[in-house]
């Protein structure tokens, strides 16, 4: 338990959390990254696997054209036909393997997807008896963000969360005590209009608290 808000920012438990979250949404990013650059691939080598199959039906048309033809020139073109054939089988197994990848870093995105859905339905579910325009839940990017409206959280000059805001954060804590698999960060700002105070010098000192 941190009564000082100061120490709490600077505790080891909250930078490692802050690490954690922004390890989970670096991976996230690289892995979207990842994708696109795999579906481009494999949208160029669609493309070239197409062109590859027109040209073997080319060269099998001209070989049987040319059956009747010296032994040298069939054997020449029978070795075209060969090596295309290899490549071909080369860009197929390239192009199932490319699919495979996609197909695995897709699954990792869905699930994360899945787990964000998930944990978005139970904090919607916690904070129904709140109005909309006290808080709000949605997902972006990939993650879920509950805004809280003032009215819930501080009076002007004050670093004291009202009685309505603290049942919100408890019904918040009580979700993310069962989910102990997700990073969680807070943020906040401070007055937005000047203050000073016998008990806060400026917006800063109070933004501290």
């Amino acid at each position: 338990t941190y009564t000082d808000g100061a120490a709490f920012f600077q505790s080891k438990k909250f930078k490692e959390a802050k690490v954690n979250m922004d390890s989970l949404c670096n991976r996230t990013a690289d892995l979207e990254t990842a994708l696109k650059g795999t579906e481009d691939d494999l949208e160029n080598s669609q493309g070239r696997e197409a062109k590859l199959i027109d040209e073997l039906a080319r060269l099998q048309a001209d070989y049987d054209r040319l059956k009747q033809s010296s032994g040298m020139e069939k054997a020449a073109l029978g070795d075209e036909l060969a090596a295309k054939q290899e490549e071909l089988q080369e860009k197929e197994a390239m192009l199932a393997d490319r699919e495979q990848r996609l197909k695995e870093m897709q699954e990792i995105i869905d699930r994360q997807d899945q787990l964000m859905n998930a944990l978005s339905d139970k904090v919607k579910q916690a904070l129904m008896g709140f109005d909309a325009d006290e808080l709000s839940v949605e997902m972006r990017d990939g993650k879920v963000y509950v805004s809280m409206s003032e009215k819930l959280l501080f009076k002007s000059a004050s670093d004291a969360v009202e009685s309505k805001g603290q049942e919100a954060l408890v019904k918040i804590a009580e979700v993310m005590g069962k989910n102990l698999d997700i990073d969680m960060s807070i943020e906040g700002h401070t007055d937005s209009l000047a203050i000073k105070t016998s008990r806060f010098r400026d917006n800063w000192d109070l933004s501290t608290a």
